[in-house]
């Protein structure tokens, strides 16, 4: 596959608080942004923000709540789109790692800007943090993170219509947290993450017959907390923590700021190069827009020294 893929920033006269570790969820033109945090592990407040993307230069607007009550302040979450609703679960509301672990489920509908927690049952993923989730269909998928202890690499599904969690098989992949997780055509996508170490495997998931493939191919370099889009059938990669900090995360890794574009083959089709692009990052969010656009917002950048938490917003899409 032949194809560029071209970046353009999107310009906003009123901006929220900059932060990283939040999520980022598109319903029709309109972008929303919940959560993250601007001081290390300290939880932003529980405004729910809205972007026009179709409209130049559009303000951030806090989204007023007609009723309900919106999730507990939280980073690390998941945070998915399905129709008009945007569905937010789990995440970390405590400084320690194992501090305000959650796994509650809450949906926002943009329509009638109600808030309200989902009740599930069946096999419910435990409390986590810094674990992806998206949509495809009319489920939600959630996989790895971060619990208590440990990392994980479970796979969970839940069926909107029916409100039940089903654990799908293993795949025998190290446990990871902040790994890139896309739903590309008609398969989930797992890149890379942080096991201790940064990863470069690439591993895939058939809803259909429930079975794992790993590839034999490897992203170079390896990386986590890039963000991980599936743009149809192919998967963009942006971003992403090369090395950890010697802090941990109290500072900032080594960040790339390159674009991989890769095809149903996972063979990379473009590396982005020679246009303008967003800064280097990791612990940003984005969504898909219209199914051919990318939007990233916000995330870490800067060093150890000065670590520097971000709001600015990137609009992508595959010129073919």
């Amino acid at each position: 596959m032949m194809a560029n893929f071209v970046w353009q920033e999107v310009t906003s006269k009123q901006m929220p608080a900059a932060r990283s570790s939040h999520g980022l969820a598109v319903v029709g033109d309109t972008a929303y942004v919940f959560g993250g945090e601007y001081t290390a592990r300290s939880p932003l407040p529980s405004t729910l923000h809205a972007l026009d993307l179709s409209t130049p230069a559009a303000c951030w607007k806090d989204v007023e709540v007609s009723s309900g009550e919106p999730p507990s302040p939280r980073f690390g979450h998941g945070q998915a789109s399905m129709g008009d609703s945007i569905y937010i679960f789990g995440g970390r509301g405590g400084t320690a790692i194992d501090e305000q672990l959650m796994n509650d489920l809450h949906e926002f509908n943009t329509k009638t800007r109600k808030w309200k927690a989902v009740e599930t049952s069946g096999d419910v993923p435990c409390a986590r943090s810094f674990h992806r989730m998206v949509s495809m269909g009319d489920k939600l998928y959630v996989f790895g993170g971060c619990p208590a202890k440990g990392r994980l690499a479970d796979l969970y599904c839940l069926d909107i219509s029916h409100k039940v969690w089903t654990r799908l098989p293993d795949s025998g992949m190290e446990g990871r947290g902040g790994a890139g997780f896309a739903a590309a055509g008609d398969k989930l996508m797992v890149l890379g993450g942080f096991a201790g170490r940064e990863m470069a495997d690439v591993w895939q998931f058939c809803p259909t017959s429930k079975k794992w493939t790993v590839l034999d191919v490897s992203l170079e370099p390896a990386c986590s907390v890039a963000l991980c889009l599936g743009l149809g059938s192919s998967v963009l990669l942006f971003g992403g923590e090369l090395e950890p900090s010697d802090r941990g995360h109290e500072g900032a890794g080594d960040f790339s700021s390159d674009t991989c574009l890769f095809d149903a083959d996972m063979k990379v089709a473009k590396l982005e190069a020679g246009r303008a692009r967003p800064p280097a990052r990791g612990w940003s969010a984005g969504a898909v827009w219209g199914g051919r656009r990318a939007v990233v917002v916000g995330g870490l950048t800067g060093s150890d020294e000065s670590p520097v938490r971000m709001m600015d917003i990137w609009v992508g899409e595959i010129e073919s």
